[in-house]
């Protein structure tokens, strides 16, 4: 149960498309909530980086954050985006070696964990990345990353109660 009541339905974004727990108490904000959404709507469908590298990181920051209001949300889209269900599972296990990874995809669930945690990454991986990603798709994962450990946090204190799955329904415009 969340910590703190959701809004009266008054003050909630009533233009959604979709109505999540999350974006109910986003509400409470009243002058930055709407930003917030709109920041995670640019990056679910604006962005240069390909979606599959998106959901990777996303998943990525979920596992780390133990955040599984995100992790619930973000595995149908990840579905979609073309990783794979063993991909998945291996996120969630936290096991990356194996194979089951392309070396764009490893590059990316790497270079999240170690913004992740270490908020920084050595010149070493980040001259890999460079090789891997234009620097527009580097912006954008740094972003996607921050943005997602943020909402997990969000999340996570405020105990938001998980929604079902509202999958590509979180793409429309």
């Amino acid at each position: 149960m969340a910590r703190i009541p959701y809004p009266d339905p008054s003050q909630e974004f009533t233009t959604l498309s979709v109505q999540l727990n999350l974006f109910r108490m986003l509400a409470h904000a009243e002058t930055t909530g709407k930003r917030v959404l709109s920041l995670g709507n640019a990056l679910l469908s604006q962005l240069e980086l390909q979606p599959k590298f998106r959901e990777l990181a996303i998943l990525q920051v979920a596992h780390e954050s133990r955040a599984d209001y995100e992790w619930v949300q973000h595995v149908p889209l990840a579905l979609s985006a073309g990783v794979t269900q063993v991909q998945i599972e291996a996120i969630e296990q936290g096991s990356l070696l194996g194979g089951l990874f392309t070396g764009r995809e490893q590059q990316v669930l790497h270079f999240t964990k170690e913004v992740y945690w270490d908020r920084t990454i050595s010149d070493e991986d980040f001259a890999g990345i460079t090789r891997a990603f234009t620097p527009r798709e580097i912006v954008e994962l740094v972003l996607t990353i921050g943005y997602y450990t943020m909402l997990a946090r969000f999340m996570k204190v405020l105990a938001i109660d998980i929604d079902d799955p509202a999958g590509d329904r979180l793409l429309a415009p």
